[in-house]
């Protein structure tokens, strides 16, 4: 049949993760061919789980992971090994509030998908 998906849910954090409410929601999003983005990730402690659990089609990394990765050697050990995890099972990943073009060029470099942020478009 047809794979195309309709739409995207955003699944945002949480400070409790129930697997009974993602099975609940993974049954309906796939009858109604919609897709699942997990929003935030690397902002809790779940995100893991949750990414298990709900096998995204993409993976929004928090802006907390993005700030200053250029010249960040944590961030970018921590966000370069995400890549790998998220590629590896065919999602795409989405760099949350990218401010500057030092933030930008790295990420791009890395690999990263898509972006989000002030670099790239201010909010009207």
């Amino acid at each position: 049949g047809d794979q195309s998906g309709k739409g995207i849910i955003e699944i945002l954090e949480y400070p409790y993760f129930s697997s009974y409410a993602c099975k609940m929601k993974r049954g309906d999003t796939s009858a109604q061919r919609l897709r699942i983005a997990i929003d935030d990730f690397g902002s809790g402690i779940n995100n893991m789980d949750m990414v298990e659990a709900y096998d995204p089609v993409i993976i929004k990394l928090d802006r907390g992971l993005i700030v200053g990765i250029d010249h960040d050697p944590e961030k970018q050990r921590t966000v370069s090994a995400l890549i790998k995890y998220f590629h590896a099972r065919e999602m795409k990943i989405v760099a949350e509030g990218v401010e500057t073009k030092e933030e930008f060029e790295y990420l791009v470099g890395m690999g990263i998908d898509l972006f989000q942020g002030y670099y790239l478009q201010r909010p009207e």
